[in-house]
């Protein structure tokens, strides 16, 4: 932030980590970003906030003299040693720098050891939100394509691939779990640059707190005894669909048909639980991905710009 922006805010009010007490205010304004919203809007960003919680959220703002809150930047914290940043939307581009001082005030200090990356979800048209996050250190991860296909009510169950074996999730599979995810990163087109950023346990419990885990959604592919493939399904209970949270093929058993054999899993699984959608997000340039998701009839619905900041252990702190 410039002399000028830093001494109109100091002169109007302070930047602050807001009480408990003055969350339901912050999250109304993230609801409403910039928006009119409904009572009902603001209820189901408050209730969405709770649940994927995985601890205490900090909100943070800059608290005006007249006791007005703007610039609100909400951080929740996520299974794994990841978290969300939501930020309210700028009216205007000469806010940009004055919320970019409260998200570096917000994400300076955090404890590595709980947070390792912060991801935020922006409007691919929010220029505004975007340029804020990134003079507050937030770089550009993908553009996300989500999609979705219908499910009819019949949905059968794939024949059998020879020398395959399918099993669902058992706490004593995670291992093989965690070395197929680590497997299917390599020559990844699907946010690379999120590789090595977190352990692949940590990414494995974070994708284990999405939506409601269900251990029968969640299945591991052997190939001659040795794991090749994982597809990580769960219930969105309120959306009254299934969300494929993550499909991946080790790189020696690529090309082999494994992940459309997938696929028909998944939309087995999908109508066995009587839900008619089956969602999901793909890096719009893994276009290996994306041609597979079309050719199995899925059909985009929104996009959305992801962006991280890696958190930075600080030295010389007590």
């Amino acid at each position: 932030m410039d002399e000028q922006a830093h001494n109109t805010m100091q002169a109007g009010g302070r930047i602050m980590k807001l009480d408990p007490a003055d969350h339901p205010k912050a999250l109304e304004q993230l609801a409403m970003n910039g928006r009119a919203s409904d009572r009902h809007q603001i209820h189901r960003f408050m209730q969405f906030a709770k649940r994927q919680a995985a601890g205490p959220v900090e909100c943070w703002a800059y608290r005006t003299v007249d006791d007005g809150l703007d610039h609100v930047v909400l951080l929740l914290p996520r299974a794994g040693r990841t978290g969300m940043c939501f930020v309210a939307r700028p009216d205007r581009r000469g806010k940009v720098e004055q919320l970019a001082a409260v998200i570096r005030a917000a994400t300076t200090k955090l404890p590595p050891e709980r947070w390792v990356m912060l991801q935020a979800l922006l409007e691919t048209t929010d220029d505004l939100q975007q340029a804020a996050l990134e003079q507050a250190g937030f770089s550009k991860l993908a553009t996300l394509d989500y999609m979705q296909r219908v499910i009819g009510r019949s949905e059968a169950a794939p024949a059998p691939l020879a020398n395959v074996q399918v099993m669902p999730w058992h706490e004593s599979r995670r291992a093989l779990f965690v070395q197929v995810l680590d497997a299917s990163y390599e020559q990844t087109l699907d946010c690379p640059a999120l590789r090595g950023i977190r352990q692949t346990d940590d990414v494995l419990t974070g994708h284990m707190a999405s939506g409601q885990f269900d251990p029968a959604l969640w299945l591991l592919v052997c190939m001659r005894d040795e794991p090749v493939a994982v597809l990580l399904l769960t219930e969105v209970p309120e959306q009254e669909c299934v969300e494929l949270v993550y499909l991946g093929v080790g790189v020696k058993y690529r090309q082999r048909g494994i992940a459309r054999h997938l696929l028909q899993h998944a939309f087995h699984l999908t109508a066995a639980r009587d839900r008619r959608l089956l969602t999901l997000a793909v890096d719009e340039t893994n276009e290996p991905a994306m041609q597979l998701y079309r050719h199995a009839g899925f059909r985009r619905f929104a996009r959305r710009l992801a962006m991280a900041l890696v958190v930075q252990p600080t030295t010389g702190d007590k």
